[in-house]
């Protein structure tokens, strides 16, 4: 934070908070933004309305492999009592793989797919808290990483503007 306010002082220069990683990193998003609404200058936000739903089967896989890794790391340690040198180094093996099944299902490249669709995530109060300041004339920039709708579009606009219209054309 410190290399920021520096950067900020010397050049004027403005966050841009990405909502879905925070969302990942498990930040509080609406808190965050009211914290620093005066230092946010870009938004970005992902898919939020349905596309490509790659969050739930990650979701689900990496819940699969958990399960598997403690039952794994049970078993290693119940063999360990048993002094039978082969069996304790195939559940050493049954471990390792559970383990690499995990780290496999978590660095899935298609996790941001569908972050925003299956309700995991509201935007709603942050897009209150965004129209409060854009009605105060604060600049704000929103950058949309969707498949190509305009229902994206739609719902966003539904939140930040009054009179826009929200029927399909």
């Amino acid at each position: 934070e410190s290399h920021y306010k520096k950067l900020k002082k010397k050049f004027a220069c403005k966050l841009a908070y990405n909502v879905g990683i925070a969302h990942l990193e498990s930040d509080s998003i609406l808190e965050n933004y009211s914290r620093m609404r005066d230092d946010i200058s870009i938004l970005m936000l992902q898919q939020v309305l349905p596309g490509l739903d790659r969050w739930d089967a990650r979701r689900t896989h990496m819940e699969n492999a958990l399960k598997k890794y403690v039952i794994a790391k049970k078993e290693y340690r119940q063999s360990l009592g048993e002094n039978d040198e082969n069996y304790t180094e195939k559940c050493l093996r049954r471990f390792h793989y559970a383990l690499r099944d995990y780290y496999d299902s978590f660095r899935n490249l298609d996790y941001n797919l569908g972050l925003f669709q299956n309700g995991d995530l509201n935007l709603v109060p942050l897009l209150k808290e965004l129209r409060k300041d854009l009605d105060e004339g604060k600049k704000k920039y929103l950058l949309l990483e969707t498949v190509p709708n305009t229902k994206n579009t739609d719902f966003i606009f539904r939140h930040l503007m009054e009179d826009s219209f929200s029927g399909a054309f």
